[in-house]
């Protein structure tokens, strides 16, 4: 008997150590996620900051790169859509999910139907919770990773984006012309400015170009 009882608390040990595994996991990928974001998102605010200032400037051609990403960014997206849609392993932790969701609905409702905790239909209800809580962190973490595969991805694409365009833009902070410079102040862009000039330099030195390298090697600084 003492045996049995030993077991029984192991197992339910083991359970709730793996629904706090799965969840921990489930929220350090979906931090990396909101990360990789917010990084895509100064690559990209950035680069098209640079578009602006050769556009005002003049330049024109500088337009296309903004479009191709653009166009690469929504292709990328369409892409994982349709594989999230195919996914096997989201599929398949969202029917488990569904199921063990399933199961804890009936068991609380034939809970409620006794009018009360009762013996086994108690221990029932708290089980089935536990395997739904459980299954959620399983579903969640398929579907944490897809979108994390999707972030890179997009990183990737923002991290080409500020190669075509930060180093045709990166010269003129060091002598920006009066008029463009009117022009930033009179749109309230002084504030974009100073951040273009502070991701320039925090992504370039002497020694490490980084992506402020243009097509003929030349480093920008």
């Amino acid at each position: 008997m003492a045996k049995n009882r030993e077991y029984a608390r192991k197992c339910v040990q083991k359970k709730k150590d793996m629904r706090k595994q799965a969840e921990v996991r489930s929220v350090q990928i979906q931090r990396r996620i909101q990360l990789q974001q917010k990084i895509t998102a100064i690559k990209e605010k950035n680069a098209n900051f640079a578009v602006d200032l050769r556009k005002m400037t003049g330049e024109t051609q500088i337009l296309e790169e903004q479009k191709t990403y653009e166009q690469s960014k929504q292709a990328m997206n369409q892409k994982f859509d349709s594989l999230f849609a195919v996914d096997e392993t989201v599929n398949l932790n969202f029917h488990r999910f569904a199921s063990a969701r399933e199961e804890f609905e009936k068991a609380a409702t034939d809970l409620r139907i006794k009018n009360g905790v009762i013996g086994t239909l108690g221990s029932r209800k708290i089980r089935a919770k536990q395997q739904m809580e459980w299954r959620q962190h399983l579903y969640d973490i398929s579907v944490n990773e897809h979108k994390l595969r999707r972030e890179t991805k997009l990183s990737e694409l923002a991290d080409n984006y500020v190669k075509n365009t930060v180093p045709k833009a990166a010269p003129l902070i060091q002598s920006i012309p009066k008029d463009v410079l009117d022009q930033l102040i009179e749109n309230n862009r002084a504030a974009d400015l100073e951040e273009f000039y502070r991701f320039v330099v925090d992504n370039s030195t002497d020694s490490a170009p980084h992506f402020f390298v243009d097509n003929s090697d030349k480093v920008v600084k």
